[in-house]
């Protein structure tokens, strides 16, 4: 399959300044938007009337804080084609409002990309939820891609993701059992690395689909959102030892919605749409 650039553009990475005053990367982020006006749908890549939401892992920021800085650096490239980076504030960060313990997902709020830098979001009308997860019969075996920070080839003068291609291995049937206790998360087939936490995964449906055996087509691949990188399995062997398994976990995209529907954020949007109509 071939990966749209604009989803690509979708991807930042983040870090934290170290106390030499160098940047450290710590992992990847990715824009996310609810159309300024509801009744749209924007495409994919498209920031025009769009209010924007940076979201990554929680333990990427929980990470930054334990280094007792209050700062996250976010590393956005720009239109003249370099990377730069821009500072955020930790206590701007916000977590799911009843589960911040165990649903790994962070969210910042953002008054606009800007004109100068070289991204784009992605839309929430286009995550998969439990919904469209039924109306399209997302399961087993469905192609999935990462994209997100490989530390080892990061880019210098700009931000470089990676794709990585696997497919779902299991859905949300059960709690999975990870460091920060049992969560919902789904485990896809693909080699997940550090840098990849907090990396969007995205379900590729391709063009053609068979629905109670009608074919149906798209005019072009359908890819959700399916969540974000979490952690991966390491194998338990210990002649092996940190030997990554190849399962990744995924959390759900629809937490991220959880997180976006709480109260902070809703009387953010009615601000901006106010203004917006002012």
């Amino acid at each position: 399959m071939k990966v749209p650039d604009q989803i690509r553009k979708c991807v930042v990475y983040l870090g934290r300044r170290k106390p030499d005053g160098t940047e450290e990367l710590m992992g990847t982020g990715f824009l996310v938007a609810r159309p300024l006006n509801r009744d749209t749908n924007p495409a994919i890549g498209s920031s025009h009337l769009s209010i924007a939401y940076l979201v990554t892992a929680k333990h990427i920021i929980d990470g930054i804080g334990i280094a007792d800085s209050f700062e996250v650096l976010i590393r956005f490239n720009f239109k003249d084609g370099q990377a730069r980076w821009v500072s955020s504030r930790l206590s701007d960060w916000k977590y799911h409002p009843s589960e911040a313990a165990t649903v790994d997902i962070a969210v910042l709020p953002l008054q606009g990309i800007g004109l100068n830098v070289d991204h784009g979001v992605f839309p929430i009308l286009g995550f998969a939820t439990s919904e469209r997860i039924a109306i399209e019969e997302i399961g087993l075996g469905e192609e999935t891609f990462i994209v997100g920070l490989f530390a080892n080839h990061y880019g210098n003068a700009k931000n470089i993701p990676v794709v990585r291609i696997g497919n779902i291995a299991a859905m949300l049937e059960e709690k999975v059992a990870t460091q920060l206790g049992l969560i919902d998360a789904y485990l896809i087939e693909a080699r997940s690395i550090g840098g990849l936490s907090g990396s969007p995964v995205f379900v590729n449906l391709g063009k053609v689909r068979e629905h109670g055996g009608n074919v149906k087509y798209h005019t072009s691949s359908a890819i959700y959102l399916l969540g974000l990188i979490h952690g991966h399995y390491d194998t338990e062997d210990e002649r092996a030892r940190d030997v990554n398994m190849g399962i990744a976990m995924v959390v759900p995209a629809v937490k991220i919605l959880e997180v976006l529907d709480q109260e902070d954020f809703v009387n953010y949007e009615t601000q901006l749409r106010k203004r917006h109509k002012g």
